[in-house]
């Protein structure tokens, strides 16, 4: 009996081990998002791992932060009129990775707006009225 109580707790601790060292080891990535031209943080940028297809979101202050297991992945940066910046990083231990983004020049074309329709509607600037007599008005009390 003693020997069969032994064996299980071996056993136990055996299986113990062997899921402790089979949990694969993750990395953290982070940082902060800012404008390069100002310095501002950039809240809510995109931060994305294309090869595990995901991502996170910075916070508030522009700071982003993601775990991923040992590797070589491309990270894409991105915010919303700011050119998107792709950098590849080689993750072996954990990594704090600021990134500055460019704004994007949006030079457009002038937008005209123009009425060409005549209000024909439109007489006065006087609300909706109504014309009563002194006869319905005496009725009506």
């Amino acid at each position: 009996m003693h020997k069969r109580y032994c064996f299980i707790v071996w056993l136990f601790l055996h299986f113990l081990c062997l899921t402790a060292y089979s949990q694969e080891k993750k990395y953290t990535i982070s940082g902060h998002v800012r404008d390069q031209s100002s310095g501002e943080n950039l809240p809510a940028a995109n931060v994305g791992i294309l090869e595990l297809k995901r991502g996170v979101n910075s916070n508030n202050y522009g700071f982003y932060s993601i775990s991923v297991p040992p590797g070589k992945y491309n990270l894409k940066v991105s915010f919303l009129g700011f050119e998107p910046q792709i950098i590849s990083v080689d993750i072996d231990k954990d990594l704090v990775l600021n990134v500055e983004l460019l704004p994007k020049n949006l030079v457009q074309k002038e937008i005209v707006i123009k009425d060409i329709r005549k209000d024909n509607n439109v007489k006065s600037t006087e609300m909706g009225m109504h014309q009563l007599s002194m006869e319905n008005v005496k009725n009506c009390l």
